[in-house]
């Protein structure tokens, strides 16, 4: 089981900020998390203990009932896959709203696709815990622990060939997937063999123009201390002096 503690405090009058800490309750107690909540600047004695699992239900459909959002299963609260389940499964139902004939096929074929959709998203998210290069009983436990065939697959196919597969009721595209690889330290074997056909100067240039784009908006970018900054000053008032 992994837990999430969240503690706010208000550093100015106008606003509050807001600390939280995610962390697997198997790995370290309530009270040792308080303590770094309390070292993140968090008010550890009016911290909210929030327990949750990962998974999903075994039916999201079943009878008049559906099933969306966290109530449906939860995977990671560190991306963005909850809001994006939740968006997809309200699509899903809407496209598949049954009339009184047929109900039971498409709550059936209603929940195929989630459960799917589910599988795909936590493969992405295990990227972060089986291809990690990081230090700590958490990172090592996640390298260690068996993965599902489907994620395996994946991790071959790209680490030989570079490739991307696309599956039905994909959360993340194959450019989320191949940054996701590349991030872990995962370096195809081979490329693929249409780039062969290109000039490598055409290829050269290519990359040039994009990095160059890349330089000229990160450098229009405020530095992050500097962005932090700007959301905790008070909010002016439309016209004010």
């Amino acid at each position: 089981m992994q837990s999430s503690m969240a503690g706010s405090c208000g550093s100015r009058p106008q606003r509050h900020d807001v600390v939280s800490l995610l962390y697997p309750g198997e790995l370290l107690t309530s009270d040792a998390a308080r303590s770094l909540l309390q070292q993140a600047g968090g008010d550890a004695a009016t911290a909210t203990e929030i327990r949750w699992r990962n998974g999903h239900r075994r039916s999201f459909w079943q009878g008049n009932c559906v099933a969306l959002g966290t109530a449906a299963g939860m995977l990671e609260p560190l991306v963005f896959s909850p809001l994006h389940l939740l968006a997809s499964g309200v699509g899903r139902l809407l496209r598949m709203f049954p009339d009184a004939a047929g109900a039971s096929q498409v709550a059936d074929e209603y929940n195929r696709a989630t459960q799917l959709e589910f599988e795909n998203a936590r493969d992405y998210v295990l990227v972060n815990y089986a291809a990690n290069r990081r230090d700590g009983s958490l990172w090592e436990r996640g390298r260690k622990a068996r993965m599902p065939d489907s994620f395996r697959r994946r991790r071959e196919l790209f680490g030989s060939t570079g490739r991307v597969p696309a599956y039905d009721e994909e959360t993340f595209d194959r450019s989320d997937w191949a940054v996701a690889w590349l991030a872990a330290g995962l370096r195809p074997e081979a490329h693929d063999p249409l780039l062969d056909r290109m000039p490598a100067a055409e290829l050269d240039s290519h990359f040039a123009r994009l990095q160059s784009a890349i330089a000229q908006a990160v450098g229009a970018l405020p530095l992050h201390d500097e962005f932090i900054e700007r959301l905790r000053l008070p909010q002016r008032a439309p016209g004010a002096g």
